[in-house]
């Protein structure tokens, strides 16, 4: 299993194209977040956002949450809880799913065990929506498995409305996979990258730097990885019905989870490559900051891509129980915050924010964390990220 950091030639502007977890034991208890301290968290957020309203339901006996499937596309799904019916309506497709309002209907049930809250979505037919999605109260992320219609993934999303950019200013790490929409004959060939952009104070512009880190001022990359630039990729930034460009290059459909860490931006990818082939995926962004080394903390389920479940954690400090899918043996792996390792020099790179999870450093994997409730990571051997989601 591995972990490769790497530069994946990613550009903002020029392309709209932009963790396996390994085993646990039923013994370890992972440390909970206090309440109070993500509920805190949450509320600086929210005011900083300027207070986002919730995601537009069709009446008011529902609840709404827009979510970005790994695979590239925009559901938003509904959940009536009068009369116990999901509804489905694709926001944005690369796979020719239905677009009219509401297109993919059927029926849920729900338990609640303390602040989360999984939907069990049920139904037959290739026009509906079945899966399962787990909603944290406290940051309304919602995240699990769906498959809409014809197409299965993981999805991450929120209960949230997309605040003006203005309210994003700030320096993100960030983390992304995608893919070609499309198996011509050659392959999808997926891939992952990583590094730090800065949205400026007003929200007008970006400047990024992948595989490096982004300084203060925004107008030079320190590069961690080879290729990576030396002068970050910069250009107008903007967002017009949900949909954000960068010097008029369509990046993709743009939500924002109200973690309790700051703002969370996920990105539903797509667009076409130089190569005029479409790729498409998702783009996963937190605020950067030193990490304090607990953030991993907790009781976590992991999802691949496609929808399949991959592993369960339970993580204290810098160590993690990791129970792989299927697997009736469990492993012990150490976290290294704020690290990574770069197999093509053999050496330890200083990414602030980051954390590598492993046997040891050098065969260790990137995570991502992005609040309480959602952590990216890598899987497929450096060419895919899962989405994890708190259990606790």
């Amino acid at each position: 299993m591995g972990f490769r950091f790497k530069t994946i030639g990613l550009s903002l502007i020029a392309s709209a194209a932009l963790l396996a977890c390994g085993g646990g034991d039923d013994a370890v208890v992972a440390p909970v977040t206090p309440a109070s301290t993500v509920a805190a968290g949450v509320s600086t957020t929210l005011a900083a956002l300027g207070t986002p309203a919730a995601v537009t339901a069709t009446n008011a006996t529902s609840t709404a949450f827009d979510v970005v499937a790994a695979i590239g596309d925009t559901w938003r799904v509904e959940f009536d809880t009068t009369n116990l019916v999901t509804r489905v309506t694709v926001l944005q497709t690369a796979y020719g799913l239905l677009t009219t309002a509401n297109a993919y209907t059927g029926n849920f049930t729900k338990v609640t065990s303390g602040s989360y809250t999984t939907y069990t979505l049920t139904g037959t037919g290739n026009a509906t929506a079945t899966g399962t999605l787990v909603v944290d109260g406290r940051t309304k992320a919602a995240s699990g498995n769906l498959t809409v219609g014809t197409k299965a993934s993981t999805v991450a999303g929120t209960g949230y409305a997309t605040p003006a950019l203005a309210k994003l200013a700030g320096t993100y790490n960030f983390a992304y996979s995608n893919r070609n929409a499309v198996n011509t004959g050659a392959g999808l060939f997926p891939e992952m990258g990583a590094g730090q952009f800065t949205i400026s104070a007003d929200g007008a512009t970006v400047a990024i730097c992948p595989g490096g880190i982004i300084n203060a001022a925004a107008t030079a990359c320190t590069p961690k990885m080879p290729n990576s630039p030396s002068v970050p990729e910069a250009g107008t930034l903007a967002l017009a019905n949900g949909v954000v460009t960068v010097a008029g290059a369509i990046i993709g459909k743009l939500h924002v989870h109200v973690g309790d860490r700051g703002p969370v931006l996920i990105i539903d990818q797509y667009g076409a490559n130089a190569q005029q082939i479409m790729r498409t995926g998702a783009f996963y962004a937190a605020k950067a900051t030193t990490a304090a080394g607990t953030e991993f903390n907790g009781n976590w389920a992991c999802n691949g891509t496609n929808g399949v479940p991959t592993a369960t954690a339970v993580v204290t400090g810098t160590t993690a129980q990791i129970t792989d899918q299927g697997a009736t043996v469990a492993t012990t792996e150490t976290l290294f915050y704020n690290q990574a390792y770069d197999r093509n020099t053999s050496t330890t790179l200083s990414l602030p924010g980051f954390l590598s999870m492993g046997q040891n450093l050098a065969n260790s994997m990137i995570v991502l964390t992005l609040s309480s409730s959602l952590v990216v990571a890598e899987s497929g051997n450096g060419t895919d990220l899962a989405v994890c989601h708190r259990t606790d």
